[in-house]
């Protein structure tokens, strides 16, 4: 909370997606590499965290950066 009042942005990388469904206002996914999502927090489902971590393809890359 004292990052997002004063503006401050904050790059934390994790294999623990509940933590940072808990936390982040945004996840990237990444797999080899590769932006797999990029979405606001609240957007990311259950099954696109699955896809990411348990290897089933993704029907395509998505990316969403501003």
């Amino acid at each position: 909370d004292e990052a997002r009042k004063r503006g401050i942005s904050v790059i934390f990388t994790s294999h623990q997606p509940e933590l940072s469904l808990r936390f982040a206002d945004r996840i990237v996914g990444l797999t080899e590499g590769r932006i797999r999502f990029d979405h606001p927090t609240e957007q990311i489902t259950e099954s696109a965290i699955e896809q990411l971590y348990f290897g089933k393809a993704l029907e395509q890359d998505i990316r969403l950066v501003k």
